[in-house]
Formats: structure tokens, sequence, C-alpha cells
């Protein structure tokens, strides 16, 4: 059965979307036993007991190689998007890539995915916007266990860092280490920080998985919540974590230079960090009253043993974080840490993170694009450095 969305709200649509058995199967076609480059090991983590479990046919697509780009990113119309929409009920927040994705699809601009910081920047401010100051997005490859490799509708916020986080997001692959971790069966995953991007990514390459998702800001929980509503295993905190339950104001770090051409004022949604009242007050506040709590309060709350994966993004909270007492035992069971750190924004906090894992022991140091990265030496065959 063929579904064609040929009219929609008067408009002519494009997806034309073949959805019969044979094209709801994993689409590895060409795959070989070795494993074509497109879906290898993006770092060559060859120790890694997880890297080598898994079938070449079972493996996801790895648009990231060498920086070789694979993953594009256009701008859709609104009646596309809610097309794609539809369809994600279907695939789960998701649409195959091979079997939906054409670029002709698409509006007819430059791939915003070739973009670099202040382009991106800028064209956020250039685009468009529906009501709420949304404009939609598809990425044509993002990695994920369903189909191998998915296509995913988005949509970004104007005047906003949203462009800039998809392209450093999901075309070049800011959590790419994790795709050499693809044996890993990791059922508990926490997901702090961002704007929810990575929450939807980590969700479609561990279906198996429920992700906890949590951001103190209210804009920014908002924007993730609206892309990940139809991500069944993804659940959604508008809270943060710190060294204990309380409510604090947030700042907008404006001190910070973006570099030349930068058309904001700061950051815009990323480089907030938290105070309290004994802190020196805000040049400028960002958000009052916002709510944290800590991580053991968190996994009480929703009865979760341990995570098998921690993703940190907590512009600088990481300094009040990691000096709870309980945070240690709690570490202890991560497989996988994977943080950007924030010694520029606030000094110490990324030293915080450093000193826990050297005192814990037990894990191995990796760095990729701007995330910190600590595995587990249990992932690791014995005797292989």
């Amino acid at each position: 059965m063929r579904m064609k969305f040929k009219q929609f709200y008067g408009w002519l649509l494009l997806l034309d979307c073949v959805t019969t058995k044979a094209t709801m199967t994993r689409l590895h076609k060409g795959v070989e036993d070795d494993c074509s480059d497109q879906y290898a090991s993006s770092a060559n983590l060859s120790c890694l007991l997880t890297s080598v479990k898994v079938p070449c046919e079972q493996r996801v697509c790895n648009p990231y190689i060498d920086g070789n780009f694979r993953a594009s990113m256009f701008r859709m119309n609104h009646q596309h998007v809610q097309a794609a929409r539809l369809l994600t009920h279907t695939y789960g927040a998701s649409i195959p890539a091979e079997a939906c994705v054409n670029e002709e699809h698409w509006i007819a601009e430059p791939d915003l995915g070739r973009l670099n910081q202040v382009e991106a920047a800028v064209a956020s401010m250039s685009h468009t916007a529906r009501a709420g100051k949304m404009f939609p997005i598809m990425i044509t490859k993002v990695p994920c266990t369903a189909w191998g490799c998915c296509a995913l509708p988005y949509e970004i916020r104007t005047n906003s860092t949203d462009l800039l986080s998809a392209v450093n997001f999901f075309v070049k692959g800011e959590y790419r280490i994790l795709l050499d971790l693809q044996g890993l069966k990791p059922k508990h995953i926490l997901d702090v920080g961002g704007v929810g991007m990575s929450a939807v990514w980590l969700a479609l390459l561990y279906p198996d998985a429920i992700i906890y998702r949590l951001d103190p800001h209210p804009d920014n929980f908002l924007a993730g919540a609206y892309n990940g509503w139809g991500v069944s295993n993804l659940r959604q905190i508008n809270i943060g974590l710190w060294d204990k339950t309380t409510v604090l104001q947030m700042c907008d770090r404006t001190d910070i230079s973006w570099g030349t051409g930068w058309p904001f004022a700061s950051s815009q949604q990323q480089a907030w960090y938290a105070r309290e009242p004994e802190h020196p007050p805000c040049a400028k506040v960002a958000v009052d009253g916002v709510h944290v709590t800590t991580l053991s309060e968190i996994m009480d709350m929703y009865s979760i043993p341990s995570f098998d994966i921690i993703k940190s993004d907590m512009e600088g909270a990481e300094l009040q974080v990691f000096r709870h007492p309980n945070t240690i035992a709690i570490m202890k069971q991560v497989s996988v840490f994977i943080g950007e750190l924030h010694n520029r924004s606030v000094p110490g906090s990324g030293d915080k993170v450093v000193e826990m894992f050297e005192r814990i022991g037990g894990y191995r140091y990796f760095h990729d694009n701007e995330n910190d990265v600590w595995i587990s030496n249990k992932l690791f065959k014995v005797g292989c450095d």
C-alpha cells in the first residue's frame, strides 16, 4: 500500500513514502559483511567489547565519519512538516531515510547543515516562522536502531542558536562516539541540559532504554518537549540538577565573546548559569524561579536503580552537582559519561568532574568534538590498550 499526501491545506505535498512490509525492514542496502564505511566505527575504538558484537546488518548508519558529513538539513514548508509528523506516528518520531527522503521535496535553498557558527545564527534570524516562532527542518540522515538510518523532522526557534545546535549535533555528530558502543544495551539514560536534540537522538539510537531529559530553563524545555512529544521512550522533566532541592535565578552570560559577526548579545539559549542568593547579582537576569534538585532525588522520584549513560551539558552547574555526597556512588555505576564541561563560564566546574572520575577510577578518558568522555573499563577487552 502506498501512502500519498497529495493535498494538505490546499498545497501539493511531495512526500510519497512506501510503507509496504518490504520497506518496513532495516534499510541496509549494499552493506557488505565487512561493513561499509558508512556503518563503521567513527573513532576506531577496537578495544571496545561492544563494538565487535554487532553484525554489520544490525548496525545503525554513521553519517559522521572522518568529517565527511553525509547528513543534510533542509527547511520545509509547514504543510510538508505536518505530513511528516503524521508519518512519525507510524514510525516512532522518525522516517526511514531511504523510503521517504528526497531532497527535491524540500524548499530549495543552501544546505543548512553546511553553515558555520555565525552563518547559522544569522540564518535563524532570516527565516519566516509560523505562530510560536518555529520553523521546520528535515535532517536527512540520523542513526536509529529501528531503520538503520532515519530522516528526522524537527522544528527550530527563530532568532536563537537552535539552528547552530542542530548543525553541530545532527550533521556534525556531537555525540558520535556513542556509535562505537552499539553493542551496549542501556536501560536508563540521563540527558541533562541542552534544547532536547540529544534526547531525541539517544531515544532513536537506544529504543529499549528510557531516556530522562532534565532542563530547568522553561523555553529550552518547551522546545525539546515539543520536538520529542512523539518519542515513546523519552521522559521530559522541567527541572535542573544542583546539590540540593531549591529555587534559583538564571543569569545570561553576556560577557562571553562568540566571535566576529555574532548577531546576538549572548549565546541566546546556551550560556545560562544559575545563582543562589549569596552569589553576586546577575548582570542580566534570564529567568527567575527555576527549580533544581539532586541527582539522587530524581532517581528516587522515578525509581531509577542506576544510569547506564549520562549526557551532561549543565552550563557550569557541575560544580554543585558533583560535590553532593551521593554522586560518587551513583557515578560508579555509569558505563558512559559524555559531557561538555564549562570551566570557561564557571571556573572549577569542569575540574570537579575530572576530579570525581580520578577519585572513582576504572574509566578511560577520551576527548571527542567539544565533549569529555569517560567509558568504563568494563566495556573494554581485558589486556587491550
